[in-house]
């Protein structure tokens, strides 16, 4: 954090598997981690921006099990996985108080990645034909650059223009 402090100041974008720490014994420890620094960053004069959480694979399958699906004679675009709405619904709310506690700024993400909103406890394996992770909590390069392109750099972009006016 020191070094961070002395750079020019930037925008720093934080993400995380954030149910694996959620689900841990460091829960609290984590958060609270997490806070401190976008406190730090905010503090040394860099904008934050912070992703929202994504469901993971179950056990990780990727790619044996979309495999596997097709195997079957099923189409690829009908694979998905369910996951625990309430909470990944509570790690975003945490997100978000830590952001508008910090003054940082909190994007979503997990709508856009699965295809499917927070409350349907449903992610689909593909999105527009994109296969979404390569593992249990990495996205794959494709699905890591559309978030980019289509999610962050807009922000960047309106960000920078504000600071030219």
């Amino acid at each position: 954090m020191a070094a961070m402090a002395e750079l020019l100041p930037t925008t720093v974008i934080l993400t995380a598997f954030y149910l694996q720490w959620h689900q841990s014994d460091m829960k609290e420890e984590f958060w609270a981690g997490l806070e401190g620094v976008v406190e730090a960053l905010r503090k040394a004069g860099h904008d934050v921006i912070i992703l929202g959480g994504v469901p993971g694979h179950p056990d990780g399958r990727m790619p044996k099990a979309p495999s596997k699906w097709l195997m079957t004679g099923r189409l690829a675009q009908s694979y998905g996985f369910k996951f625990d709405a309430g909470e990944l619904g509570d790690v975003d709310r945490r997100i978000q108080r830590i952001a508008a506690r910090k003054d940082a700024e909190y994007i979503p993400v997990q709508r856009f990645v699965s295809g499917a909103s927070i409350e349907s406890g449903w992610c689909n394996a593909l999105n527009d034909g994109v296969v979404i992770n390569f593992d249990e909590d990495h996205l794959t390069k494709t699905m890591a650059r559309r978030v980019v392109r289509e999610l962050i750099l807009p922000r960047l972009i309106k960000r920078r223009l504000r600071a030219v006016d």
